[in-house]
């Protein structure tokens, strides 16, 4: 499922869809929000390959709770610049 693709509003008008994104790190309008390096994988150095985003509030509200960091959680919403994926279709 490409959830990137415009989706019909009430009025029949095509819209993107909008997208949120959860972090304790403090972020202004326009910051790029890269991948991390993933927290307790062994002596491998391996680095994410993604950025969690979600089209439910709720969830970028607990996953700025879990995140990594000092502060505050934050919740933005923000514009995919590449794919988007939906995880239900990832393997664990």
């Amino acid at each position: 499922m490409d959830m990137g693709k415009g989706i019909p509003d009430t009025t029949g008008n095509v819209r993107t869809k909008q997208f949120y994104h959860g972090t304790r790190t403090e972020l202004k309008a326009g910051d790029l929000i890269r991948p991390n390096n993933l927290p307790n994988v062994g002596e491998q150095d391996k680095k994410a390959s993604y950025v969690y985003l979600t089209s439910n509030l709720d969830g970028a509200i607990w996953e700025s709770e879990l995140a990594d960091g000092e502060g505050p959680g934050r919740v933005y919403i923000v514009e995919s610049t590449g794919p988007i994926q939906d995880v239900s279709n990832l393997a664990d």
